[in-house]
């Protein structure tokens, strides 16, 4: 009789096994139930006035979820008049966490500087507390279960009021110690891995920290500047404090559309939202046929739409392996929705990438890779109008009045107009930010029902 044989269950032991824990598993429901019922000698009000003191529980993780949350709050109206008493929650070791909690209230007293005393720092209307982590990074699963439950522990004597960081004090005028409200995110983008192709100037720098302000880790590609691929990236880490990596290669070459993808898989860990930002175009005028050679139309192909698909096909493994897919974005351009653009060759080639049904070349990329590649992957396109990034300012200022003429808006996207409008004397134009195009970024990622769309930010051009 072998070792296995000899100590294998009987099908009587496993039952009793199955009903001990069962019944393990009701005494702890119990016993966590009767802890916070007895702990709590305030009345709970079944309904709420409006403008009611309230105490705000604060759930931060480390950095990408910490700075995530905080990007929550700034969206919302956390009046301190109204949401008086403010708890934050982190982990041990996340100093990270409760450095960002203490500016952000800093931040918050200052824009709501109402209270009594001149002198009051606002330190007295929140608190930090520190509860042991419930499963540090390559902790051995064999010991995560007793770490876990000194976590659980921690945290309900955080609801209880009675864990040893939080002080007696009437909490900003709330009417409990026992928070009315608690704040915590799921999974959006934090915690993401994205890489942005051509991500160290213009739109793709913008969408980097875009996404790292939401909390994701960022690979920036770059073609030959280095120097400001390295300034990206120390900005958003240092501003973010999220990872993030530099990685060359020319997105008109297969072999490093590969590349990329690899290292940026490697570099993050993981890869799980692709801005495929990178394109090329000859300026030239449009209807010279003569002016752009056959060597233009070939970069033009091999950039604009080749790339595109070079580095879906190498992200789509890893994709496919995500237990919530990956999102393929892709930067377009409204010059393939008409004829129109820095010149032909351009337009065309960006046509082939847009799925607008004015054109019905024979790879029309994104609906295409959207069509056959789901359900796990999600394919869209952005179509930016006349951005007067470095890029963009390559252009007259008799082609960018006559641009603004097209549009609804009578606008432009630019992120120097104060250079702009010292070419453009039309009193009718006016700032629209670069952040409305790059913002659409983010829409797309977290938007889990939309695939084989693209979407223009254009201030109405396309529509003359």
């Amino acid at each position: 009789m072998t070792l296995i044989e000899q100590y294998s269950p009987t099908p009587a032991m496993a039952a009793a096994v199955a009903a001990l824990l069962l019944v393990v598993t009701l005494v702890l429901i119990i016993s966590v139930h009767a802890i916070l019922a007895t702990s709590q000698q305030s009345p709970v009000p079944k309904t709420r006035r409006k403008g009611t003191p309230t105490h705000v529980l604060i759930v931060l993780g480390s950095g990408g979820h910490t700075a995530e949350m905080l990007s929550m709050l700034r969206r919302m109206p956390l009046d301190p008049n109204v949401y008086t008493f403010r708890t934050y929650i982190v982990t041990s070791g996340d100093g990270f966490s409760a450095s960002k909690a203490a500016e952000f209230e800093a931040t918050l007293q200052t824009q709501y500087r109402n209270r009594n005393s001149s002198n009051d720092d606002g330190s007295q209307y929140y608190e930090v507390i520190t509860v042991p982590r419930a499963r540090r990074v390559h902790q051995s699963y064999l010991t995560a279960p007793w770490s876990t439950i000194q976590c659980f522990w921690a945290c309900l004597q955080v609801l209880r009021a009675k864990h040893a960081d939080q002080q007696s004090r009437k909490r900003g005028g709330a009417t409990s110690p026992y928070p009315d409200l608690i704040l915590t995110n799921g999974p959006a983008t934090a915690n993401r891995n994205v890489l942005v192709t051509a991500g160290s100037r213009g739109l793709g720098a913008l969408v980097a920290e875009k996404f790292a302000a939401e909390g994701a880790n960022v690979a920036i590609n770059y073609v030959s500047n280095v120097g400001r691929a390295e300034e990206t990236a120390s900005k958003i880490k240092s501003q973010y404090q999220v990872k993030t990596t530099i990685i060359q290669g020319d997105l008109g070459v297969k072999e490093d559309c590969i590349k990329v993808v690899k290292t940026a898989v490697d570099e993050l860990g993981g890869l799980d939202i692709v801005i495929s930002n990178a394109g090329w175009t000859k300026f030239a005028k449009f209807d010279d046929l003569d002016a752009t050679e056959e060597s233009d139309w070939d970069k033009c192909w091999a950039v604009n739409v080749k790339g595109h698909l070079h580095i879906f096909r190498e992200a789509l493994p890893t994709f496919n392996a995500n237990p919530d897919g990956g999102v393929f974005l892709v930067t377009a351009s409204i010059a393939g929705l008409g004829a129109s653009g820095s010149s032909l060759p351009y337009s065309v080639s960006k046509a082939a990438c847009n799925v607008s049904p004015l054109f019905t070349p024979s790879l029309h990329l994104t609906k295409c890779l959207a069509k056959s590649q789901g359900p796990k992957v999600r394919v869209n396109a952005v179509c930016p109008g006349l951005l007067l990034t470095e890029w963009g300012n390559q252009f007259s200022a008799e082609s960018i009045h006559n641009h603004i003429e097209k549009t609804a808006l009578k606008r432009v996207v630019s992120n120097n107009w104060n250079e702009l409008k010292g070419q453009i004397t039309d009193s009718r134009t006016s700032k629209a930010e670069l952040e409305d195009t790059a913002d659409l970024y983010i829409t797309l990622a977290k938007n889990s029902s939309m695939t084989g769309q693209s979407m223009a930010v254009d201030a109405g051009f396309t529509l003359a």
